[in-house]
């Protein structure tokens, strides 16, 4: 069987759709581990699945080049927020839309509003965290900005941030953290309205991975991606060594 291999534009991360489990192995672990639920554009399971939403001229929903995307669910703040970004292995930064937003895309889901966050710490630009990113410079208010570029034009400026963040495993098991992410506070590209950022699972010292890792020790994930239409089984991220 021939697989096909679809190249997103904006990440160029490549999926493999054919009847066979794809899985991507990183870097090893030492203790403990969690999974993640990964959620497919127009699969049954995201919260932004419309029932309603049909094509009248075709007997299925159309097919685009980013349905290869997959949702990730973190909770951010202090009351926690839900934030499904894209989970990216190709990119570090973390970062979600946040208010103010003047030069933002569209987005169903209130954007993030840092000052409702009782727990929210900005990053300044002396910080080490903010060298961290090679675009870490100082804002007027010494705070770490950055502006970060993706190979399809999409691109994300805003300013570092501290918050606590809830991730929620399949078995039940929460494991909350501090994260360093970007507030994006200008934002431009591909995105469609339920993507409310990326989740950055790269090598780099900011990703989700690093971070996660330093924390807990553990910095092994694999990526498990299922064929389409084949729900209710979820691809899912296996983060340390949780069967």
């Amino acid at each position: 069987m021939v697989g096909i291999v679809m190249f997103h534009p904006r990440f160029l991360v490549a999926f493999i759709l054919s009847n066979y489990l794809v899985c991507l192995l990183a870097t090893a672990a030492r203790n403990g581990g969690f999974t993640f639920e990964l959620i497919r554009q127009d699969s049954l399971n995201t919260p932004f699945y419309n029932a309603n939403k049909y094509y009248p001229n075709v007997p299925q929903s159309q097919i685009s080049a980013y349905k290869g995307h997959h949702l990730m669910k973190v909770s951010i703040g202090t009351p926690p927020v839900d934030i499904y970004g894209i989970a990216d292995t190709g990119s570090d930064l973390v970062w979600t839309q946040c208010v103010p937003c003047d030069g933002c895309y569209n987005q169903t889901n209130p954007k993030f509003d840092p000052q409702k966050s009782s727990k929210n710490r900005d990053i300044s630009c002396q910080s080490e965290q903010c060298h961290l990113i090679d675009t870490g410079t100082c804002s007027p208010q010494n705070l770490c900005s950055y502006t970060y570029a993706y190979g399809s034009s999409s691109i994300t400026h805003g300013v570092m941030a501290k918050e606590k963040v809830t991730i929620t495993s399949t078995s039940g098991k929460t494991v909350s953290f501090d994260l360093a992410f970007g507030c994006g506070h200008n934002n431009t590209g591909t995105f469609n309205d339920h993507e409310m950022g990326i989740i950055g699972l790269g090598g780099g010292s900011v990703s989700l991975v690093s971070q996660l890792g330093s924390t807990f020790g553990s910095q092994r994930f694999s990526q498990c991606l299922l064929p389409f239409g084949t729900d209710p089984n979820i691809p899912k991220m296996l983060s340390g060594n949780e069967k």
